[in-house]
């Protein structure tokens, strides 16, 4: 039967393809010196492969539970956990789409058996591979809205194995939903020591918060998980400075981490600010602020 023949990719991928949002290790780091006299930020970049292993026991079982099978070029339903198998008749890349309506807000993660490019309407494809050697291409992720429908389509010509054909592909949604703002006026206000989760759609418009610490010294932790880039942008004042602005981005993948420092020196002390966070070009994803 065609199931028993696509079963070995089915359980192949269940092996590999699983998704968390833990793990840092540091990659690189670089520091930048701003215009203002009186202050300055310091950023690190972290990024970690998010890719671990079913134990086989479970893989075999997640295979046999979730068995469904579409041809190449098709439209189909699915949900959070879903494996469905893409049956190929040769080499050809065929675009193949699926429909899902995210149960939360948050993160809707992708990966494929086969080399594919996947995209959501409004976000640029990715190119997606669970064997990827650099962890960055194993997944991708895109922002999502809690009850809203959303098309991927997956391109690929899949692989040919057991005389088949084949692509598998795997969804999963993850909660990465919290209060913000829409505007800098209506700023959601972030408390210290507490992390802020958030997400922007494709298409999504920005999201404000807003901070205020006493002292001389503010760590804001930027982490970020998005199909390509995500931008944080401080907008501040403080005793002895005019004004203050620094902005970064995450790449693509992983679990990105940037750590801003800002350190007032003189008379400067007592920092008030704004936070942005918002797509760059037609990015999407999931993050989270925090500021000590």
């Amino acid at each position: 039967m065609r199931i028993k023949r696509v079963s070995s990719i089915m359980l192949s991928l269940a092996m590999v393809a699983t998704f968390s949002f833990v793990g840092l290790g540091p990659v690189s780091a670089a520091s930048k010196n701003v215009k203002s006299k009186t202050s300055y930020s310091e950023s690190q970049v972290s990024l970690a492969p998010q890719v671990s292993s079913f134990s086989v026991k479970a893989a075999k079982a997640a295979a046999k539970k979730q068995s469904n099978i579409v041809d190449a070029g098709s439209t189909s339903t699915v949900y959070n956990g879903s494996r469905v198998v893409i049956r190929h008749k040769n080499y050809d890349q065929v675009k193949t789409y699926f429909k899902i309506k995210p149960k939360t807000s948050g993160a809707l993660n992708i990966s494929t058996y086969a080399g594919s490019y996947v995209s959501v309407k409004g976000a640029n494809a990715g190119y997606v591979y669970s064997g990827a050697s650099n962890p960055q291409y194993r997944y991708i992720t895109f922002g999502v809205k809690k009850g809203k429908t959303y098309t991927v389509t997956v391109k690929s010509s899949g692989v040919y194995e057991n005389r088949v054909h084949g692509n598998v592909v795997y969804f999963q949604t993850k909660s990465f939903d919290g209060k913000f703002g829409k505007s800098a006026k209506k700023a959601a206000k972030l408390s210290k020591n507490k992390e802020r989760k958030g997400f922007i759609e494709p298409n999504g418009k920005p999201k404000y918060y807003k901070l205020s610490k006493k002292g001389k010294k503010i760590k804001i932790t930027f982490k970020a998980s998005a199909n390509e880039r995500l931008q944080i942008t401080i907008t501040g004042k403080a005793k002895g400075i005019k004004k203050y602005t620094r902005y970064d981005q995450t790449a693509r993948g992983g679990y990105n981490m940037k750590v801003i420092t800002l350190k007032m020196y003189g008379s400067a002390r007592n920092f008030s600010g704004t936070v942005q966070v918002k797509r760059v070009g037609k990015s999407s994803g999931v993050y989270s602020v925090k500021y000590q």
